[in-house]
């Protein structure tokens, strides 16, 4: 399966016009790009790659990303695409501030009323981050880790440079007499530059 953009869709996505050279390390970096995810019924680890070519003209006029067939059966088994523009990446200073924008805008790409808010167990999160040995005290995970990020999408948010804020309150748990907290409460919302980048269905050849 492939797909077709034209230049003027990849400066977009981009967020600027590349030079030829950022051109080039971006299409090698497509190439390169690999799944990987547990497949239950095989009981294995999988790991394949996206696509199988890049290619274009020599104008850039249009650009032509071929699907591998494993990608695309991958990708249509997924509930939802997640919209995300490559040049809000520069403005998030580490993994985990990826991860959680990434989270915040699926789920508010997802639900049909927007603003509403999300539930997160403390150990759901701790997998999701990739801390579950780091951090062993709560309320340190949570100014480490949930606070930094959050901080770090809302400033660029404010200077107009990411597309949503988000905002998040603790639970604690039914009963504890020590504070333990128990789930987070994320909740997001857009501004008014908010990025809904999906390649068109024009674009599906």
């Amino acid at each position: 399966l492939c797909y077709y953009m034209s230049k003027s869709f990849f400066h977009k996505l981009i967020g600027r016009r590349p030079s030829l050279t950022e051109v080039n390390k971006i299409f090698q970096s497509l190439v390169s790009r690999n799944i990987y995810f547990r497949d239950e019924s095989l009981e294995m680890n999988v790991r394949y790659n996206i696509f199988n070519t890049v290619s274009w003209t020599d104008d850039f006029s249009t650009i032509k990303l071929n699907v591998t067939p494993r990608a695309m059966t991958r990708f249509k088994k997924l509930s939802h695409y997640i919209p995300f523009a490559l040049s809000h990446r520069s403005y998030l200073k580490r993994a985990n501030h990826i991860r959680l924008y990434i989270l915040m805008k699926r789920d508010i790409h997802y639900y049909s009323k927007f603003g509403k808010a999300k539930y997160f167990s403390i150990d759901e999160l701790r997998v999701f981050f990739g801390c579950e040995n780091k951090y062993p005290r709560t309320r340190d995970f949570i100014k480490k880790v949930i606070e930094k990020s959050v901080l770090n999408i809302n400033e660029q948010a404010k200077l107009g440079n990411l597309d949503i804020e988000v905002s998040y309150s603790t639970e604690l748990k039914s009963g504890s007499k020590r504070g333990n907290i128990e789930n987070v409460l994320f909740q997001a919302k857009r501004t008014t530059n908010y990025v809904n980048y999906i390649l068109p269905a024009s674009l599906e050849k």
